[in-house]
């Protein structure tokens, strides 16, 4: 059974990559409960991304999540969990991070297929990265990438994105950069040739419709493409 909120909140299907007016945040509520109903229905929905393969990769299906729920209007956080994480037997990590969302007066959210189709309580999701041992945590904008730069730091643990318009720009060098890894780990799954190559399609279409929808609404910054990037990739992004 899906989980929502509120039982008085309706969830909203949405096609994916269509523009969206950001919803109003006078409230200046970090999200409304309309708001994260609406973004579990948009990453449940997400058929492009390699969720099935979890060595690796982390960092970009959050990027791609985040993206997702920006053309909707919906700002999101990266949380991010630091130390020796064992999520199962067989897969290590030294960090993780998925997109979060913060419902002023409650505890926050993740959304994290590779461990969940639902969405987790952040005390779970800590649960599930099973740290063998001490780890700390960070919260970063959805939007920062590996942001080596600073140029989102305002936006931490201390002051979580309140509402859509102050979300910072994603970047052109980061999609590119995140578009080649989700390229890559896709044959990873077990699934077909066949299958890998509709998903490998996919996920390039979806890239533009994103990066379209970004720069209409005025959250897509033009930095130019990555240098690990692959050329599939940057000729989605018209690079």
């Amino acid at each position: 059974m899906r989980k929502t909120l509120c039982v008085s909140v309706t969830l909203f299907l949405a096609a994916c990559g269509q523009v969206k007016a950001p919803q109003s945040s006078e409230t200046k509520a970090i999200v409304s409960l309309a708001q994260a109903d609406e973004a579990f229905e948009i990453v449940q929905a997400i058929d492009y991304i390699p969720f099935n393969y979890i060595v690796d990769g982390c960092y970009a299906r959050s990027l791609y999540m985040s993206m997702e729920l920006a053309v909707k209007g919906i700002p999101s956080s990266s949380h991010y969990i630091y130390g020796y994480l064992q999520p199962t037997d067989e897969v290590s990590w030294s960090y993780h991070v998925a997109p979060l969302l913060k419902i002023k007066g409650q505890e926050a959210w993740i959304l994290d297929p590779a461990f969940e189709t639902e969405p987790l309580r952040l005390s779970a999701w800590i649960a599930k990265n099973n740290s063998q041992g001490r780890y700390t945590t960070e919260v970063k904008a959805g939007s920062a990438y590996f942001d080596q730069s600073g140029r989102t730091a305002e936006f931490d643990a201390i002051h979580l994105i309140q509402n859509f318009d102050e979300m910072p720009t994603f970047l052109t060098s980061d999609i590119t950069s995140a578009c080649t890894t989700m390229y890559n780990y896709i044959p990873a799954q077990n699934q077909t040739a066949a299958t890998s190559r509709a998903q490998r399609a996919k996920l390039l279409t979806q890239t533009q419709v994103l990066t379209d929808a970004l720069n209409e609404l005025g959250k897509l910054e033009n930095d130019g493409g990555s240098y690990d990037a692959n050329s599939a990739c940057s000729r989605a992004l018209s690079l």
